[in-house]
């Protein structure tokens, strides 16, 4: 919102310092602009944020995680069995696949 707000007040300020430049002179408006960026100084130095130390409302600390120790360790890894070769009575050679030589 506040993005919104500075983009969207750009242009207007530009049309009132175009404006003011063009009824008072480039000199004017200048010296005018220069002044008025002394507001939010003043405004500022005037507030109560100048005493302001610390935030207001700091979160709570936070608290420890746990050690390692008292952490429910996990179990074991399922099983799974490992790819291999198959196994020997699996293997079937065909005659024509060997040239015929058993």
């Amino acid at each position: 919102m506040s993005t919104w707000l500075t983009s969207g007040a750009r242009p207007v300020g530009a049309l009132l310092a175009g404006a003011l430049g063009t009824w008072a002179g480039v000199r004017a408006a200048l010296v005018i602009g220069a002044l008025l960026l002394t507001v939010p100084l003043l405004v500022l130095a005037l507030s109560p944020l100048r005493g302001l130390w610390q935030m207001p409302g700091a979160p709570p600390e936070r608290e420890e995680p746990a050690p390692a120790e008292e952490l429910p360790r996990p179990g074991p890894p399922p099983q799974v069995p490992a790819p291999g070769a198959a196994a020997a009575a699996d293997i079937r050679r065909e005659s024509s696949l060997d040239g015929g030589a058993t």
